[in-house]
């Protein structure tokens, strides 16, 4: 079984791998300024502009990822682009 850093470090090389614009929040990013409180997932809030949008989406579609107790796939590009800003 994967470490939680290792699996947080993956989440992250994913994301910068695909150069998405994003801000780490929740409980890794208190600790990255210093909380002691863990928690065991990643947390981001991601730049809602379509030419982020679609780097998130294939950056989501090059991994297999399954949301919740539904076990339904996570959303396609065209319910994303519904999101942008621009």
């Amino acid at each position: 079984m994967q470490s939680l850093n290792s699996i947080i470090t993956a989440h992250l090389r994913l994301l910068g791998e695909y150069e998405i614009e994003v801000v780490v929040i929740g409980g890794v990013g208190a600790t990255l300024f210093g909380s002691t409180q863990l928690t065991n997932d990643l947390d981001v809030c991601y730049a809602r502009n379509s030419k982020n949008l679609e780097k998130l989406a294939n950056a989501l579609e090059s991994v297999t990822l399954i949301c919740g107790a539904s076990r339904t796939t996570f959303p396609s590009f065209l319910t994303l682009k519904l999101f942008a800003k621009d």
